[in-house]
């Protein structure tokens, strides 16, 4: 029953999105929501930022990693799309095959 309740344990986004990215699984899972998880990541941002680049560009890097990080994000927002709807498809097919 223990690798049962394995599986159920990695039945989670996180997980499923880790595998399908770069083939493993998160080392530990973030309990924060996804919106937390986003604040966490811009402050963390900024602060590296204010470290490594001067005053007076501050701003205009910051632009650029939003626009960077935004472009990335829509792509892997489409990326999610079509895997979901692949597995949707898979999970319909009548067929024996599970490949």
């Amino acid at each position: 029953m223990e690798y049962f309740m394995r599986m159920l344990e990695r039945t989670n986004l996180q997980n499923i999105g880790s595998w399908i990215q770069i083939g493993s699984e998160v080392e530990q899972t973030d309990s924060a929501d996804m919106e937390e998880r986003a604040e966490k990541a811009l402050k963390v941002l900024k602060r590296d930022f204010e470290q490594i680049v001067p005053k007076k560009s501050y701003r205009r890097g910051i632009e650029i990693a939003r626009e960077y990080s935004n472009a990335c994000c829509d792509i892997y927002f489409n990326m999610g799309m079509k895997v979901g709807a692949k597995i949707m498809l898979q999970l319909l097919d009548e067929g024996l095959k599970d490949n």
